[in-house]
């Protein structure tokens, strides 16, 4: 069995669409269908029940499922440790988003150390760490896109859909989706848009199009919820856009989320072009990259970056 069989199985069992799957592994669909057929053939069991409009795992793929992720697992981060310096002799310079969970940053501390590197991060808007990368001072960056990604290698886009939040005695408080046009005459409450002013244009242009436009925005000194948004939501007079996890860990809102999913929040793992080549920067692009998604349940791979001029490659171990 070869390592990489793991992989497409995982791949599938994620997207539970071969198509899908295929071109999240940059390959096309035969040879992906052709390797799954290989593992079920050397496990003797059927992984994927196939219909003409549906894939699903059967019980055997479900068992599997867990083993495997925990050997890709493994797997890379044995490759990321060869690729890192036998001794402390790098510090490696990373900026990091005011909503970065702790829980992300500790894995990375953890993982850096392991490998004898010295991190040194910092917390930064993704406006300055833009300037910052492009600057040199910056040796990875986690950016909010779209962005003018000129001069930067970007990573895949991580995404999470936007939600609306508003106080629980709120008029338009409930479960169910909501239309965009169902908050025309509601104060906005944004992050100011020095922080990242494309996604903030982003954010506006998206609502009007889609049939609200705010009649008052009140911006704010972060993205992420804090005490002052909850104060201003509280009023009952305002709404906000953040995903379903921001709305658990802020607690007192109700969250709903908006049809058709119009609003993401994406963003990039960031460093200077060309300086992507190097096994170091690839494994440790590709630690930061999994470190959102394991610990702060950010999605890779459904969804094209917001910026169609934005150079998106492959990263990480391929197996």
């Amino acid at each position: 069995m070869d390592i990489r069989h793991l992989r497409y199985f995982t791949v599938v069992a994620e997207e539970l669409h071969f198509g899908r799957a295929a071109r999240r592994l940059h390959m096309s669909r035969p040879p992906l269908s052709k390797r799954i057929a290989d593992l079920e053939d050397e496990l003797g069991v059927e992984l994927f029940t196939r219909t003409s409009r549906s894939v699903e795992l059967t019980p055997h793929g479900q068992r599997l499922l867990p083993h495997a992720r925990e050997v890709l697992r493994a797997f890379d981060e044995a490759l990321e440790a060869m690729a890192l310096p036998a001794e402390v002799d790098q510090t490696l310079r990373i900026g990091l988003t005011s909503e970065t969970t702790p829980e992300v940053l500790h894995a990375l501390q953890d993982r850096f150390a392991a490998g004898h590197v010295n991190l040194d991060w910092s917390e930064a808007y993704t406006a300055d760490q833009h300037q910052a990368l492009l600057a040199g001072s910056l040796d990875i960056g986690v950016l909010s896109l779209p962005i003018d990604g000129r001069g930067l290698w970007m990573s895949p886009p991580l995404w999470k859909s936007l939600g609306v939040a508003v106080s629980p005695d709120h008029s338009l408080a409930g479960d169910g989706p909501i239309p965009l046009s169902a908050l025309q005459g509601q104060t906005l409450l944004m992050f100011s848009r020095r922080i990242a002013p494309e996604m903030y244009d982003h954010i506006i242009a998206t609502c009007i199009e889609n049939g609200f436009r705010p009649d008052t925005i009140k911006q704010g000194n972060q993205r992420a919820p804090a005490l002052m948004v909850e104060s201003v939501l509280s009023s009952g007079r305002a709404i906000t856009f953040i995903p379903k996890t921001d709305a658990r860990r802020l607690g007192n809102v109700s969250w709903r989320p908006i049809e058709g999913e119009p609003l993401t929040y994406e963003m990039a793992v960031c460093c200077r072009h060309g300086e992507e080549r190097s096994p170091m920067m690839q494994a440790a692009i590709h630690a930061v990259h999994s470190a959102f998604q394991e610990h702060d349940h950010w999605h890779s791979g459904k969804r094209q970056a917001s910026n169609p001029a934005a150079d998106v490659q492959r990263i990480g171990p391929v197996g």
